[in-house]
């Protein structure tokens, strides 16, 4: 199940990007802080690095758009990363 959809303004075709964040997202290799910041797994960035620093380095710190309504609950944001994150 998604809890999150990542909207992120540097990548125009979401289609492919998306697949790639929410797929990262849901194994615990990114996670959205309290400031809605995406932080990512300092495991993640250990095992890929070329990878990584292609398509993930940049997203560091980068806030998420929020959607109109319907924001998403901190509680669950915090569940992530206390359960799934790989801190």
């Amino acid at each position: 199940m998604k809890i999150l959809v990542l909207y992120i303004k540097k990548y125009p075709s979401f289609k492919a990007a998306g697949t790639i964040y929410n797929r990262a997202y849901d194994k615990g290799f990114i996670g959205i802080n309290e400031k809605f910041e995406i932080i990512l797994s300092p495991s993640f960035k250990k095992n890929k690095e070329e990878y990584h620093a292609k398509y993930f380095a940049p997203l560091t710190g980068t806030k998420i758009i929020m959607p109109k309504k319907y924001y998403p609950k901190k509680e669950f944001l915090q569940f992530h990363l206390d359960e799934v994150f790989k801190s």
